[in-house]
């Protein structure tokens, strides 16, 4: 079975990578985290993957660390729940707001996917809740309200949906305060 991929990226698209390994180029499916941090023709790369096979079809999709790529796992397992948007997912937070989101049956935080309505949140929530565990579950909580304010008033304000989620996510979890937080994602679009 394939485990992952280190090779030289050669293209990328919206949603994937060609990743160049030995004489053979490969499309890797990855979410918006993997190909922000991975902007450079030529550079190197080691992705975590995962082979889905259906009917005559093969998607390879790869992940820069292996919680994202459990988590994408698990993801698929859910009824309804499809490679695609599995990484749509993804692409709404970090993995362990997405997990805490989860542990705490956080519903609209979800929908914020396109193509996940209250009752697939509900049912990945349902199925993966018991299965995830999450130190410091408070502390990430914390800031992820705070979060959905920064990125409500910062579209409002103009900036690409992509690019204020690719800045919050940068900020980790310090500083804490609403303002503080503002701040430092602004200094990051800039």
């Amino acid at each position: 079975m394939l485990y992952s991929i280190r090779g030289t990226i050669v293209s990328k698209g919206d949603n994937y990578l060609i990743v160049s390994v030995g004489a053979v180029s490969v499309k890797v499916f990855t979410h918006q985290a993997v190909l922000s941090s991975n902007k450079r023709k030529g550079g190197e790369v080691l992705l975590y993957c995962h082979l889905y096979i259906r009917d005559n079809h093969m998607e390879l999709y790869g992940f820069t660390d292996s919680q994202a790529l459990k988590l994408f796992e698990m993801f698929t397992k859910v009824s309804g729940i499809g490679p695609k948007t599995a990484l749509a997912i993804l692409d709404v937070d970090t993995v362990d707001r997405i997990v805490a989101a989860i542990i705490e049956r956080r519903t609209d935080f979800l929908t914020r996917t396109s193509g996940i309505g209250k009752k697939t949140a509900a049912r990945v929530i349902l199925e993966l809740q018991n299965k995830l565990h999450l130190p410091k579950t408070d502390e990430i909580t914390e800031t992820m309200d705070v979060d959905v304010d920064i990125e409500e008033a910062l579209v409002k304000l103009g900036y690409a949906r992509r690019e204020v989620k690719e800045a919050i996510a940068q900020l980790g979890s310090e500083p804490k305060k609403l303002e503080e937080r503002l701040r430092a994602a602004l200094q990051r679009l800039s």
